[in-house]
């Protein structure tokens, strides 16, 4: 058979030597290296078994071509050794018989000496019934041709024979090779044969095996300037090897991924310059490889081929797990499957710790899905070619020829321009197909083909240069502006319109600069001139409406956004903002309204749910706004803000815990966030939980030093700790950051009223009152301050003014009322008292003060008519603070001997029967306590009926023996000067006189 002088993408083996051994390159050395174990072992009269590995075109065929020619024409070994080459896919060997047969017609196929016999010799041997006599009768005929001489077997695809052997088949080709030492096997597998690699099989480390690689880069660089020379083109080999020619190596490396057959198949694309339809050359490639490719597909399982089919479209190694999900494979399946794949050579895996990623062993497998799946009709493969065949400049001359050249060609020949357009377009780069983008106007206006040929092939085309300038004027205007630097970025946008005044893009991006330095009117300018240049574009529209809506023109920003949906109906972003500008407006059911239109279009929006929370917030529907601020964590529940906003909700229906809740779920997103942090302070503040206030106030401190109220609520929790020195150190801080706010000023008043030091509390009032003169706070602080000083015209002046601005507050005539009543003003304090009852009547404060003033006046009508209407809207600790401050004490003060007789007797019965006695004997001893501490303001004739009062009133409760008999002795001591008196008490009775009246006396 005439060899042939080219290589060929199959079929290795009707190739001419002298081809296949020019183009072994990088190869060569494994062929030297088995030929030279070979040879060797030959001569000596032993045998070498070789087991050589590689996927499917990776050159095994070349290979053992070569093998066979140099081992035949090896004169040392020419007497010694008789070759069996078998066929590349060698079919029907069932058995070790079937394969000792096609030995045999191997040696008659290549014409070894002495086999012009053997035919006749195999038909006698096939009348034998017997199969174990017949394998008897065949092992002879190969023995006796033998002879003396080793056999050297060279077989392709032995992983296929083994299996076609079985078991059986293979422990009778390793006996034959162990009895009679005569046969050198060298084969080739397309992957480490598992069974091989199991100690209890017969070929178990019995082969020297070798792996092949794919070929690198320069490896296939090599290999084709190879075959350029054996073919004797000379000028291609040359052109291989310079450096300019290497984009459209690495474009078909990138394809073949060094694979041997691929290489030769695409050797092709060199030898041709394709100037057009280069997409339909490509294809009808991938075509003419398909079917070569679709017979290892088809003989696949069905789960098989689609672990192959995902891998085909999604490049890159996948994980297992990403394989069985995709595909609708069981985990407890996928990974036999995969298995199977691996060792049949059809994928490669890839260890990433304790994962492993899987790939397709041969690229080319992908164009039996590409080819037929491809939308376009156009195979990724070829996009990934193209990018790489063309340099980029080629590509986008290319594209515009065709893009922007179809309009000016007849229907029939504008199809085809339109295709090719396309597929250019497809391998274009990002930045080129920005440029063109940028430019389209421009090319848009040109009116023929010569015009448009100028603009594209002259490199000194001014228009060509002043678009590339005006581009990259515009990608620095973008780029500064992404920096901040606006000004810069300002005259970059302007240096690209004076070139191309057509181009929207960039008075949009001014506009939206302005925006950002709140020059609307100037914003509004800009947008203005994108939207006459191009009307059509939704996002020009929703930025004027920005624009409009920042100068608090809410009616034209929803006309604008509304111009927006007309051109794109499912522009969610615009129901969002026509919503926002209604919050604005506080249209709050059209806002609502809105933000629903935007979630039937995208339902899983959380801002949306946000922002529909803060709406019905707004509407004061606190528990909706509840439910959507939660809805919005279904979607995203890491979103800190929101959780601080459920929790200021859950502060305003008291549900403290549920609000701490929130706040620490912040935490847990982020630790350090500030706002959290100081919610939480103030929340355990307001429940009166200081030392949990304290920790996180101290925390958001360390957070934000800087931060005013921060240290205004800590000095607000020292104080209520009574640690009045850090108090002070925290409200003098929040000066410091910020000496205009009047509250540190107001606290600051607090502590120094706690102190006793009213002046100084005034003084700080004043300060606050200077900054901010509306908080009633700040004024109530002063009264106290001045009420502690007994300046009760102040309190009267201050009342009186607040009352002005609040004429319904109730409080302040109850201290208008305090103030007459402390100067002796009582018709004019009780008048002030009742004013307060119209506005409250149920406000105690004010009937108990009002009590106390008829208690003085000794009317005891009105006395009892007070006490029995109040009995029972306080509690036990209320009643025993006005029985001590409003009642005892003006009864005791201004109380007539029969008038007091009258009030206690009507009075304990009453606690008696209501069951406050806990009260009174609470409120009385210190109530006595109280007249002792100053006593010089009682008479010995008031003194005489108060006690004697008592002793007739109380004579029947045990709880009153120790007060009274305090207050007799206290009486004695301290009135009638007997020294000896104090010690009728015990010594526990005497420690308690001594700290609740003599202590309290000298302080």
């Amino acid at each position: 058979m005439d060899m042939i002088n080219s290589l060929l993408s199959f079929g290795a083996k009707n190739v001419s030597p002298e081809i296949l051994e020019q183009t072994l390159t990088v190869r060569g050395e494994i062929v030297n290296e088995i030929e030279k174990n070979c040879v060797t072992k030959t001569k000596n009269q032993t045998t070498w078994q070789s087991l050589l590995i590689a996927p499917r075109g990776s050159g095994k065929t070349h290979l053992t071509k070569v093998l066979y020619h140099r081992l035949k024409n090896n004169k040392d070994i020419s007497g010694r050794s008789v070759i069996a080459y078998m066929s590349e896919d060698e079919v029907g060997i069932a058995d070790f018989t079937d394969l000792m047969v096609s030995m045999l017609r191997a040696f008659v196929r290549y014409g070894e000496l002495g086999s012009d016999t053997l035919e006749e010799q195999i038909k006698e041997a096939s009348l034998v019934r017997n199969s174990d006599q017949r394998q008897i009768f065949v092992k002879n005929i190969l023995k006796s041709f033998a002879g003396n001489r080793i056999i050297i077997l060279l077989i392709e695809n032995f992983d296929k024979i083994l299996e076609s052997l079985k078991e059986n088949g293979q422990r009778n080709l390793r006996d034959f090779v162990h009895q009679y030492n005569n046969l050198s096997i060298i084969a080739t597998s397309q992957n480490l044969i598992a069974d091989i690699q199991n100690s209890q099989n017969p070929f178990y480390n019995f082969f020297n095996v070798s792996q092949l690689k794919k070929l690198k880069f320069q490896e296939s660089v090599s290999f084709l300037q190879a075959v350029a020379t054996a073919e004797k083109k000379i000028e291609l080999a040359d052109e291989i090897g310079k450096e300019q020619y290497l984009g459209k190596l690495r474009a078909i490396y990138e394809l073949t991924e060094g694979n041997h057959r691929l290489l030769v198949t695409f050797y092709s694309f060199l030898k041709a310059d394709f100037k057009s339809e280069l997409s339909g050359v490509f294809v009808k490639v991938m075509n003419d490889l398909k079917p070569y490719y679709e017979q290892f597909i088809n003989n696949l399982p069905h789960q098989q081929q689609k672990i192959v089919k995902h891998l085909s479209l999604n490049r890159g190694a996948v994980s297992g797990k990403g394989i069985a999900i995709a595909c609708f494979i069981e985990p407890n399946v996928i990974s036999k499957q995969l298995s199977l794949l691996f060792e049949k050579g059809m994928i490669d895996k890839n260890k990433s710790g304790k994962d492993v990623f899987y790939e397709l062993k041969e690229p080319l497998l992908r164009i039996c899905f590409e080819i037929s799946e491809n939308p376009n009709g156009l195979s990724r493969l070829f996009v990934d070619f193209l990018c790489a065949y063309y340099d980029s400049k080629t590509i986008k001359s290319q594209y515009l020829k065709y893009r922007y050249g179809a309009k000016f060609q007849e229907a029939s020949i504008k199809c085809k321009y339109e295709n090719e357009a396309l597929f250019y377009s497809l391998a274009l780069n990002e930045d080129d197909i920005e440029k063109i983008s940028f430019s389209h106007k421009l090319f848009d206006r040109i009116e023929s083909l010569s015009e448009l040929d100028n603009m594209i092939h002259k490199d000194n085309d001014w228009v060509m240069k002043n678009i590339d300038n005006a581009y990259e004027n515009f990608k620095k205007g973008n780029a500064l502006a992404d920096e901040g630097k606006y000004e810069e970025a300002i005259g970059s946008f302007m240096r690209s319109i004076e070139v191309n005044p057509q181009n929207d893009t960039a008075y949009f991006s001014l506009g939206k600069i302005y925006l950002k330095l709140e020059d609307t009117q100037k914003a509004l300018d800009y947008l203005q001139r994108a939207i006459d240049i191009n009307p059509n574009n939704s996002m020009f529209y929703l930025a004027q409406g920005v624009s409009y809506s920042l100068n608090s023109e809410y009616r034209k920003a929803i006309e604008a956004y509304k111009k927006s949906l007309k051109i794109d109906t499912n522009n969610h972003r615009a129901y969002i903002l026509i919503g926002l500008t209604y919050s604005q407006l506080k249209d709050y059911d059209k806002a609502i309204e809105h933000f629903n239109k935007s979630l039937e279009i995208d339902s899983d929006s959380t801002h949306v749910y946000i922002f529909l929370g803060d709406v019905y917030k707004a509407m004061g529907q606190i528990h909706d706004a509840i439910v959507f601020y939660q809805k919005s964590l279904e979607f995203d529940d890491n979103n800190i803000n929101v959780y601080n906003k459920l929790g200021k909700l859950q502060e305003e229906i008291n549900k403290t815990d549920d609000a701490i809740e929130c706040y620490k779920k912040a935490l847990l997103i982020n630790a350090m966030d500030f706002k959290t942090t100081f919610n939480l302070g103030l929340i355990y503040a307001k429940s009166v939980k200081y030392d949990e206030a304290l920790k996180y106030l101290i925390e958001a401190y360390s957070l934000n030093s800087d931060s005013y109220k921060v240290c205004y609520n800590l000095g607000l929790v020292y104080a209520q700790k009574r640690d009045f020195t850090k108090s002070v150190e925290y409200f003098k801080k929040s000066l410091e950051i910020d000496s205009e706010n009047d509250l540190p000023y107001v606290g600051l008043a607090i502590i120094h009223l706690f102190e006793g030091k009213y002046e100084e509390t005034i003084n700080h009032c004043n300060y606050a009152i200077q900054l901010n003169s509306k908080r009633v706070e700040t004024y109530m602080c002063m009264i106290y301050a001045y009420n502690a000083l007994g300046n009760f015209k102040k309190v009267l002046e201050i009342s009186k003014l607040l009352l002005q601005n609040d004429p319904k507050n109730e409080d302040l005539y109850d201290e208008i009322g305090m103030a007459y009543s402390n100067l002796g003003k009582i018709e004019k304090a009780i008048s002030s008292f009742n004013s307060g009852l119209k506005i409250n009547s149920n406000n105690y404060r004010l009937s108990f003060h009002l009590l106390g003033l008829y208690i003085r006046m000794n009317n005891l009508s009105k006395s009892k008519k007070i006490v029995i209407s109040q009995k029972k809207k306080v509690d036990v600790i209320l009643l025993s603070e006005f029985l001590t401050e409003d009642i005892f004490y003006n009864l005791f003060k201004y109380g007539s001997d029969a008038f007091i007789y009258s009030f206690l007797d009507f009075l304990i019965k009453l606690v008696v029967k209501e069951k406050f006695e806990s009260a009174l004997w609470k409120s009385l001893p210190q109530s006595l306590f109280n007249v002792l501490i100053s006593i010089e303001d009682y008479d010995k004739e008031r003194l005489a009926y108060i006690e004697n009062n008592l002793s007739n009133l109380l004579s029947g409760f045990e709880e009153s023996l120790i007060p009274l008999k305090m207050f007799k002795t206290g009486i004695a001591y301290l009135k009638n000067d007997e020294r000896n008196a104090i010690y009728k008490l015990s010594k526990e009775e005497r420690t308690l006189f001594n700290e609740a009246v003599i202590e309290s006396r000298r302080k």
